[in-house]
């Protein structure tokens, strides 16, 4: 197959066992134009932060799904290399058990040009929980689209003095909008601002 036409890499209920030189190799290639890398319920053990890793090096990688990997233990050392990812817009994490939103948050702080984040399946229960990936996704203008799970118990609608309150999922919802709002309108804006000022300036004085 011609590298210049692989696009997409979809992998799933593999087991690797340490044959992961040859993948990686080709990922790496310069003439590897990979958009699109799905992983899911692959026997991988340290090797998919090592894989992650070497995705930062695939500048036209625009979607990472990393499905059902039980990534609970394993979730900084691989988010920690997509911090500086540039072409990155969709990273689905869903069903992989995560209970700490931290490493979450701090990717959303880290990586200003995510557009799609899905952390379904991964149960948030507990308030702590919640404020944190809040306060992740405060520091964020990019994620457009967020999917999480929020564990009924600890719902407004369940009056548990330990749980979140109605305000602080509507400043979940409303950071979502604004976001929106700002990549839709904003920043169109200030490009064209830009263009305007620059166009605008006699250089030949």
């Amino acid at each position: 197959m011609n590298k210049n036409d692989f696009h997409s890499l979809i992998l799933k209920n593999v087991s690797f066992e340490g044959k992961m030189k040859g993948l990686v190799r080709f990922l790496k290639s310069a003439k590897t134009k990979v958009t699109r890398i799905v992983i899911e319920d692959c026997d991988m053990g340290p090797n998919l932060a090592a894989l992650i890793e070497d995705c930062k090096a695939i500048e036209t990688l625009e979607e990472l799904h990393l499905v059902n990997m039980g990534l609970n233990v394993a979730t900084k050392s691989v988010l920690l290399h997509l911090y500086p990812h540039k072409s990155l817009r969709t990273l689905d994490l869903s069903n992989n058990q995560i209970t700490s939103m931290s490493e979450i948050a701090s990717l959303l702080s880290n990586n200003q040009v995510l557009t799609e984040v899905n952390l379904s399946g991964n149960m948030i229960t507990t308030a702590e929980n919640f404020t944190v990936l809040l306060l992740g996704m405060a520091n964020n203008m990019s994620v457009t689209q967020l999917s999480y799970d929020v564990s009924p118990a600890i719902l407004p609608q369940a009056r548990n003095p330990e749980g979140i309150d109605q305000t602080e999922l509507t400043l979940l919802e409303d950071q979502v909008r604004l976001n929106k709002f700002i990549q839709e309108y904003i920043l169109p804006r200030q490009t064209q601002y830009r263009v305007r000022i620059t166009s605008a300036i006699d250089f030949s004085q």
